[in-house]
């Protein structure tokens, strides 16, 4: 999305290379800490992140490498806002999911995620399912 090599002379490429695992991360950042460009390959949990940040124009953390090293299931996003139209964040979805939330109907159901524009409808599929794969850990854990 967005530029994919520099523009300025004074943008900055942060890049992340996973040889073993096939993936490659890259953000095109202007100095004032604006995302200008992100190419994810292989690996993109860090896609839903970095939408965001590019169409808000927000800017990216002090260290832009956090966005690309966002782990799932350990916290990291849970106040990620998902849907947009509702404000629905991913934490108040791994609730919904933890209760027996079990299908992106279900969620809007609960919380009101993907009944408006439905442009988040994918990713609450995609949580479901990182969710429904946590939930055993949890569980066992507790």
């Amino acid at each position: 999305m967005g530029s994919l090599e520099p523009e300025l002379e004074t943008d900055q490429v942060f890049q992340i290379i996973e040889e073993r695992r096939n993936a490659y991360r890259k953000l095109i950042v202007r100095d004032t800490g604006q995302l200008v460009g992100a190419m994810l390959v292989g690996n993109t949990e860090a896609a839903g992140t970095l939408v965001q940040l590019f169409d808000r124009g927000d800017p990216l953390p002090l260290d832009p490498l956090e966005v690309l090293c966002q782990l799932r299931g350990g916290g990291a996003s849970v106040d990620r806002l998902v849907c947009n139209c509702h404000k629905v964040t991913e934490g108040v979805l791994a609730e919904a999911i933890g209760a027996g939330a079990n299908s992106v109907a279900d969620l809007g159901l609960v919380t009101k995620a993907g009944t408006g524009c439905g442009s988040c409808r994918t990713e609450l599929a995609q949580l479901i399912t990182t969710h429904k794969k946590l939930l055993p850990a949890l569980v066992a854990a507790s």
